[in-house]
């Protein structure tokens, strides 16, 4: 048998749910049994980016570099999840004035969505859990993240078709071990196809409270 316990999905924490009315509080984490990606909304200032942080800090304390791998577009307005890049586990973030470098980073993780999804074919296997489970433990695969904040400004410094395969990834990227984390100000931000593919959404205060019923 593997010395090490079998890589399991990862269900990093976001922070703190709060029940006034029931004066409870409770720690709110990722469902990766619901598909692991993530859209978090909220106007500008509202906590988007904050929540973002804290994620990837609860999978570096958490969990080691071997476990999970991440990656960060940063357009929001402040590049507040710079400083990220100090974890080991934290591949690379790329903001909004390095543009070609978020193209090539995006490029990176579609070609590794690629390679794996390759390996659970030739393995004859359906998820990258499923295929942990059956490798020696020097083959096991990270789970990958892919954090984008700011997806307005995001989605307006690229061609619609480098958009169109982003989208993609939310469903040839689950199988092999890929969540999507997107955040941005309103529905209307995202493209159709991405907000429809995604059903587990946070939000945080919205300027327009119909806002919250888009959502």
């Amino acid at each position: 048998g593997k010395e090490n316990e079998t890589q399991k999905t990862i269900s990093p924490f976001l922070g703190l749910g709060d029940l006034p009315v029931k004066q409870e509080q409770f720690p709110l984490q990722l469902d990766a049994a619901r598909g692991g990606h993530l859209l978090i909304f909220g106007s500008a200032g509202s906590g988007k980016s904050t929540l973002l942080r804290t994620l990837v800090s609860s999978i570096a304390l958490t969990h080691s570099p071997s476990d999970a791998q991440i990656y960060v577009l940063d357009f929001g307005g402040q590049s507040a999840l710079k400083l990220l890049e100090l974890f080991p586990h934290v591949g690379a973030v790329a903001t909004r004035l390095e543009t070609e470098r978020a193209e090539r980073l995006v490029q990176l993780i579609q070609a590794e969505v690629g390679r794996r999804n390759n390996l659970l074919r030739a393995m004859r296997v359906d998820s990258w859990v499923d295929y942990n489970a059956v490798v020696p433990d020097d083959q096991q695969l990270p789970a990958l993240f892919l954090l984008i904040d700011g997806f307005k400004d995001f989605k307006q410094s690229f061609e619609n078709e480098f958009i169109d395969g982003v989208s993609s990834l939310v469903s040839g990227g689950q199988a092999a071990g890929l969540s999507l984390i997107i955040s941005a100000s309103l529905q209307n931000d995202l493209p159709n196809d991405l907000f429809a593919n995604i059903n587990l959404r946070l939000s945080f205060n919205q300027a327009d409270p119909t806002e919250y019923y888009r959502i």
